[in-house]
């Protein structure tokens, strides 16, 4: 079994080829979401011998403690799912001296709320076809890359292979999608996998439209997407945090029109 990075040294390119067109994840997805559409009511009987059993589990949300607080995104880091971003938001995220601003449209709120929903029911069916094997939102910290407090949608244990799982939703891209996103490579191959140490990643392309057909990438963990992403993108932000001046930015023009420090930046386009 292949689990670590450092595993992959020391096997020929025909070995780890091997392994990454062994893993399916998409199968598993199938498995475990036709497990998930298979359920059973209750009789009356049933129900009400249920309801005299009192409740004993610990409460998820809170971990049993009893008390429970809303979860804020961490502050003063870059996050994983937008280091593909401009230097100067990349900046401003760490510097964190001013507060992120977003007006989130009533499209993009319904838009948003399918991603989540979508994420779910692959998580749910994934922990169903991998009792045990599957690991959702595990946290990700990668100091040297100024990351802190960002979370993968998965990594799952199967015979062959440690495997991080990347979910995204897509739109009308999916029937010409072939490969995966760059910026997806960067969040997950440059970021996630690197800090959790996890030799192949796999990304899930889920479609919005009927019937939510479901496309799968697998990759080979690369040391030069991390490399690519310091020199692009990191080194810029750390050497500007050193001078204490936010660097130059190199977005484009719908990257500021997105950009929760718009309001704020000089150089918006």
């Amino acid at each position: 079994m292949i689990r670590t990075i450092k595993d992959l040294e020391g096997l020929s390119a025909e070995e780890i080829e091997a392994v990454r067109k062994s893993i399916n994840m998409r199968g598993y997805y199938y498995m475990g979401v036709k497990k998930l559409g298979q359920q059973e009511g209750m009789t009356l009987t049933e129900y009400t011998a249920w309801k005299a059993i009192p409740a004993d589990e610990p409460c998820r949300a809170c971990h049993g403690t009893g008390t429970w607080k809303k979860p804020e995104r961490s502050v003063g880091t870059i996050h994983a799912s937008s280091a593909a971003s401009c230097v100067r938001r990349l900046y401003y995220d760490v510097d964190a001296s001013i507060r992120p601003k977003s007006v989130i449209s009533p499209e993009l709120q319904i838009t948003f709320a399918m991603g989540h929903a979508i994420h779910d029911v692959v998580q749910k069916a994934l922990h169903a076809a991998l009792p045990g094997k599957f690991a959702d939102e595990m946290t990700v910290d990668l100091d040297e890359a100024m990351v802190l407090g960002s979370h993968t949608d998965g990594v799952a244990e199967i015979e062959q292979a440690r495997v991080l799982v990347e979910i995204k939703s897509i739109g009308k891209e999916f029937d010409t999608l072939v490969k995966p996103k760059d910026d997806h490579i960067t969040q997950a191959v440059a970021i996630y996998a690197k800090a959790l140490e996890v030799p192949f990643i796999s990304f899930l392309y889920v479609s919005k439209s009927w019937p939510h057909n479901v496309k799968e990438f697998v990759m080979v963990y690369d040391e030069k997407y991390y490399r690519r992403w310091w020199k692009n993108k990191g080194q810029v932000v750390d050497l500007a945090l050193e001078k204490g001046e936010p660097p130059i930015a190199d977005a484009s023009k719908d990257d500021c029109g997105f950009c929760p420090y718009s309001y704020h930046c000089p150089q918006k386009l």
